[in-house]
Parts: C-alpha cells; sequence; structure tokens
C-alpha cells in the first residue's frame, strides 16, 4: 500500500506551481502546467480526489530534507549547514522520530547532552535555535499542532562585554602580518565593521569611490546575514587601502590567482596572529567587528547610526555597545551651561 505524506504546492523558478509529496520515501513531483495560484489549487483539490492520500507525521531526518528541499534555495549555505548539524545533534541524543512525538524532556534532555559533552552554552543555543526553527517549519506546514521548544527556553547566558582590539593593539597585530592581503582585511574590517562573510564575498562593482560607499548586498553566491542590503561609508584610510588594491574586477580580497579566500583560513590566522601578539586568548575575529562598533561609539556616533552602519535588525543589538558610550554622554550633558 502506499505511503504519502502530505501534498503541498511549490512554485519553482519557471514560474509554474507543482504538487510535491513523499510516496514511500521518495520524492515525488507532478506539475499543474499553471502559474497562477487560484488555478494551482483548484488543480491540487482535484489530484487530492484522484488519490488516496495517506497522512503521514516526518520523522526528524525527513524534515530536514523536506525543508532542504523548500527552503534551501532561500537561506544561506552556512544557514542550511548549520541546521543540519543541529538537527544530527538531536538525533543523536533524542532518537530519529516521528516529530509529533518529542517531548519538552526531549528538549530539555538535548540541552543537557550537549553541556555533557563540553559543548558552550553559546553553542549549545544556537543548534537549540537551529532545530527550533526546523519545527517552526514543520507547525507552517501543518505536520504538528505546537512543537516542544514552545514550552523550553534557551540556556542562560550571562551577557559579557563584546571583546575589542584597541588601536595600538591593532597596530602591534598588523607589523606581526607577514601576508599583505590579511593585513588589508584586518584593517578592512576594523573600520567598517563587516562580518568575515561580507569581507570575502565583496567585489569591485560594490565599491563607489565618488561616493565613497561600500554595497553590502546579495547575490547569487551570497545572501547577507539580514537579507537586506546596506551601504557602508568609506573611512579615508579604507579609501586609500581599497585604491592600493584595486583591479577593476573581481573579488577585492582574493588569492593572488583572483580565487576566492576561505572563511575559515583567514579566522585561524587571525587568532595565530592574536596569540603571537599575546593578546586576549578571547579575541576572534568577529571581534573586529566589535572594535568597530567600540571605536565609533568612542568618537560620539549615536547607535542608530552605528546599527545603520553594522546592518542590525534591531537596536537591541546594538545597545551591547551602550555602555561604551558613557563618555561621550557626560560630554555631551556638559555641553549645556547656566
Amino acid at each position: 500500500m502506499k505511503t504519502m505524506t502530505k501534498l503541498y504546492l511549490t512554485k519553482l523558478s519557471n514560474g509554474v506551481y507543482y504538487i510535491g509529496w513523499i510516496e514511500n520515501g521518495k520524492r515525488r513531483w507532478k506539475t499543474t502546467k499553471l502559474s497562477t495560484k487560484s488555478g494551482a489549487l483548484q488543480y491540487l483539490r482535484e489530484f487530492k480526489g484522484q488519490t488516496q492520500e495517506t497522512e503521514t507525521i516526518p520523522t526528524t531526518s525527513a524534515l530536514i530534507v523536506r525543508f532542504t528541499e523548500v527552503k534551501g534555495h532561500s537561506v544561506r549555505p552556512s544557514t542550511l549547514t548549520l541546521y543540519r548539524f543541529s538537527v544530527e545533534r538531536f538525533i543523536e541524543v533524542c532518537g530519529d522520530k516521528p516529530i509529533n512525538t518529542y517531548t519538552v524532556s526531549d528538549v530539555d534532555n538535548y540541552k543537557t547532552a550537549l553541556v555533557k559533552r563540553g559543548v558552550t552554552k553559546t553553542t549549545v543555543n544556537i543548534w537549540y535555535r537551529s532545530v527550533k526553527a526546523i519545527f517552526g517549519f514543520a507547525i507552517r506546514n501543518g505536520w504538528i499542532e505546537k512543537s516542544p521548544f514552545s514550552r523550553t527556553q534557551q540556556l542562560p547566558i550571562p551577557q559579557e562585554t563584546p571583546r575589542f582590539i584597541t588601536k595600538d593593539e591593532l597596530r602591534v597585530l598588523l607589523e606581526k602580518v607577514k601576508e599583505p592581503v590579511l593585513r588589508d582585511i584586518f584593517l578592512f574590517a576594523s573600520l567598517t565593521g563587516l562580518r568575515l562573510s561580507e569581507i570575502l564575498s565583496l567585489t569591485w562593482d560594490k565599491i563607489d569611490f565618488t561616493k565613497k560607499h561600500i554595497l553590502v548586498s546579495n547575490t547569487d553566491t551570497f545572501v547577507t546575514k539580514t537579507g537586506k542590503v546596506r551601504s557602508v561609508p568609506m573611512h579615508e584610510v579604507v579609501e586609500s587601502l581599497l585604491r592600493g588594491r584595486f583591479r577593476g574586477n573581481g573579488y577585492v580580497f582574493c588569492k593572488e590567482n583572483g580565487f576566492p579566500l576561505l572563511g575559515g583560513y583567514v579566522s585561524h590566522r587571525f587568532k595565530e596572529y592574536v596569540r603571537e601578539c599575546g593578546l586576549s586568548e578571547k579575541l576572534h575575529f568577529h571581534s573586529l567587528r566589535h572594535t568597530a562598533a567600540s571605536w565609533l561609539v568612542d568618537a560620539g556616533v549615536s547607535l542608530y547610526e552605528i546599527m545603520t552602519i553594522l546592518g542590525h535588525s534591531n537596536i537591541s543589538t546594538t545597545q551591547i555597545y551602550s555602555h561604551l558610550s558613557q563618555t561621550t554622554l557626560l560630554q555631551s550633558v556638559n555641553k549645556v551651561s547656566l
């Protein structure tokens, strides 16, 4: 007897709606040959009447496969990799069961088991949110009415002050760097606040020397963290750095042959130079983004402007730097004279 999952509609890049389902563990598709949703829905109703559809609840492994097929094109590859990895860890602890059979205890056991393995609480929370997102996808598709994650919480983590590099420390670090492209990347990151993925995906057509702006945008191979486009003003040191590297096309920061650099290589080398300079072990490449924000606060730039430059989707994210602005605020209030 055939076993089929719930039928669903999806619109592919050719503009045509297709009916999708899993039958006996295999993905099946049927074209409606229609490009209008109303017509496709009517076709779906008629198709249902011609089939003996048996609703089955997917297992967690089947759910991530389905998520990849439906949403894989709209999320960043790194995010999709994270989701898959997090689900694999969840299955290791809780088993690969129909998703409507998991309990709150399963989710709590998942977090506890990871901590016992030595996984940091921050990483546990990242994996927790990833699996929670996959179960949210299941709710939206009607496989479950509520998620076991809805009655659980992330592990509590005391908020720490973001780690950043002082200007003197950056000078010492840059003097140690042997590779010119890495030296440029470290300085560029400190003055723009761009994420490493944004830096390594940056191409020359996104650099506007006339308006002195850097466009951070989505491409066929890269999607920004928020999915939004932003324009970052160009510091005069950044302008000089970029003009010195200018090639006219291709990647701004790349190997000598023009091929892109790997993020793992850049972050690993940064950590090596941090240790060579005797700087804090808590410094990572992402600390350069915190560094840019901290320097802007020290210069009196408002948190709202910093939020725009960094591309934060919410001001609450930028407020982690608010404690750094106390000196600036004190200077501001003392501008009032009686």
